[in-house]
């Protein structure tokens, strides 16, 4: 948030891979939004129920190889350890929480959750992150997001990757768009705004602060649902939580810390 705000002070373009920021449908909505066409946002709805991201598929018998010491093993089965992915409701969810908040013009104020990890077996390869995580957010008006994100492998398991924002008026949901085309692909389109921003050709452009706080709305809630406590912005904003490695030489000890555990889990 420091950098953001000098990158602000300085009139740098920064875009965030935040895709949906540059994505014509979303800009579209947020368009009939601010002009009153679905009134006042009363509640919202972000979900990422999927499959999971298992880089351990690739590996020989899907296992650690014994010549890896901590630090190759975690960073090769990175989206597995909270202390490089974030746990899903960061590292993949975000994108959800994100339009949400974007749609808001700001970010949540606290929040309760739960989750746990019911189909991962408890193999080294498979970390110490949640499969699932329910997470009911408040915004500063009273606006309540209902954040729902899983994991589960599987044939014929219900997917649905959408935000929904229920207005006085009306209502926006991408679910709509599942399976369908967009004129041009978002991926490709945020370079575009982020080049035309830099040259001057288009919009200035600067997502870092807004996409921060998205951030660390996400990770909020990842500690409400580890700890189980209700867990403020404020809290967030002066927490000590620190969860990298004091050295990062491939070949030091770095052992994987449990699954968290709600009620013995320790908010920092």
């Amino acid at each position: 948030m420091d950098s953001a705000r000098k990158s602000e002070q300085m009139k740098l373009t920064v875009k965030s891979g935040a895709q949906r920021r540059s994505q014509a449908w979303y800009l579209e909505q947020y368009k009939r939004l601010k002009d009153g066409e679905i009134g006042d946002i009363v509640a919202l709805n972000a979900n990422w129920v999927g499959t999971p991201v298992l880089q351990f598929n690739t590996w020989p018998n899907k296992k650690r190889n014994p010549n890896w010491g901590d630090m190759e093993f975690q960073n090769r089965g990175w989206y597995s350890f909270v202390w490089i992915c974030g746990d899903q409701i960061v590292e993949q969810h975000l994108h959800n929480i994100d339009v949400c908040n974007w749609y808001m013009g700001t970010h949540p104020v606290e929040v309760v959750a739960s989750g746990g990890a019911s189909w991962r077996p408890r193999e080294e390869e498979d970390g110490n992150i949640f499969d699932h995580i329910h997470a009911d957010f408040v915004y500063p008006n009273g606006v309540h997001m209902s954040s729902h994100c899983r994991q589960i492998p599987g044939r014929g398991i219900a997917q649905n990757v959408s935000e929904r924002i229920v207005g006085s008026k009306g209502v926006i949901d991408s679910a709509s768009l599942r399976g369908g085309r967009t004129a041009v692909d978002p991926y490709v389109q945020e370079h575009m705004d982020m080049v035309n921003s830099v040259l001057g050709k288009g919009p200035y452009l600067n997502e870092s602060m807004a996409v921060a706080e998205s951030t660390m709305t996400c990770i909020m809630g990842r500690e409400a649902a580890y700890s189980g406590m209700k867990i403020t912005w404020d809290m967030m904003m002066s927490s000590q939580e620190d969860l990298l490695p004091k050295s990062f030489d491939y070949k030091d000890s770095f052992p994987v810390p449990p699954l968290p555990v709600p009620g013995t889990y320790k908010f920092v």
